[in-house]
């Protein structure tokens, strides 16, 4: 009979101490779970991620990475320069022609207008070539860093 009740006895020991570490296994669980939350929740921004306000876009209303947003303001940049210097040349060639007419020296002027309007366009050329290279060399960095 005794070695029933120790039988019986060593059976309910083990049962409990299954339960007390299943309890304690639930407990570092839950604890776990808590700990995760807490983390998260510190970390959340109900805003998104930080940034310098809202993305830049192109004309077509597309999202702009910096460097292609940077690409394109020097593109435009040396389109309106050399917009810029063919409508001073233009003009100044009128106000030479202008005065040519009240002088009586249109030949001679007509021939510095030319020259002049060349000139122009010559300068906005060298600034195509210029923003093109300018290009092609941040794709070619932008490839190396991918």
């Amino acid at each position: 009979m005794k070695a029933r009740k120790d039988a019986y006895r060593a059976e309910l020991e083990a049962q409990i101490r299954d339960k007390a570490a299943r309890v304690a296994a639930e407990k570092s669980a839950v604890a776990a779970e808590e700990a995760r939350k807490e983390k998260e929740m510190a970390g959340y921004n109900p805003w998104g991620r930080g940034g310098a306000g809202a993305p830049l876009r192109n004309a077509a209303g597309q999202e702009l990475e910096q460097r292609q947003a940077e690409e394109e303001a020097r593109q435009e940049e040396a389109r309106l320069a050399a917009e810029q210097a063919r409508l001073a040349a233009a003009f100044e060639s009128e106000q030479q022609k202008q005065k040519a007419k009240s002088s009586g020296m249109a030949a001679e002027v007509e021939g510095q207008v030319a020259g002049a309007w060349n000139a122009a366009k010559q300068a906005a050329a060298v600034e195509r070539r210029k923003s093109m290279d300018d290009r092609r060399r941040s794709q070619g960095e932008s490839r190396d860093t991918a």
